[in-house]
């Protein structure tokens, strides 16, 4: 795919060479944008040019598996948090309370606490849910609670 994608991108950029500018219009003042391809494992392959530089991105794309699980939080108390699992680069998570929870869910960062904490987070109280865009991970997200072993479920694209 890449191969492909590098020729085409290549003919684009030499084609006013070779049409001497008769069949093209002139590249002065022109605005460029990518051209981009999905492979058969869902990623795309994204071509752009920019100042003269070729570039290649790959990134997820909407035919990846979608990936789910659930995490306990064995823990309860001010410093207690658990970190969500490592998930690479994708679209999009939704992270939910379990309907069977005794109390909330706490979400943030790696200083989230519970509601005796300072930093609760985003609150989720049971069957409530988040959804976050473009992660690197899931496991960026941390979470919290007041009740030991309550816990959450995630869905990610």
């Amino acid at each position: 795919m890449k191969k492909i994608l590098f020729v085409l991108a290549l003919t684009l950029i030499a084609s006013p060479v070779f049409a001497a500018g008769y069949l093209l219009p002139d590249p002065v003042n022109q605005t460029a944008s990518g051209i981009s391809g999905a492979d058969a494992g869902g990623k795309s392959e994204v071509v752009r040019v920019t100042d003269g530089a070729l570039h290649f991105t790959e990134i997820a794309g909407i035919l990846a598996a979608p990936i789910n699980g659930v995490v306990d939080i064995p823990a309860a108390g001010v410093a207690d948090r658990t970190q969500l699992p490592d998930t690479t680069e994708v679209y999009s998570c939704t992270v939910q309370a379990m309907l069977a929870n005794a109390g909330a869910i706490y979400v943030g960062g790696v200083t989230v606490t519970n509601a005796a904490g300072a930093n609760e987070g985003i609150t989720l109280m049971p069957g409530w849910m988040i959804t976050v865009g473009k992660l690197m991970s899931l496991n960026e997200y941390y979470v919290a609670t007041d009740n030991a072993g309550d816990d959450v479920k995630y869905l990610c694209k």
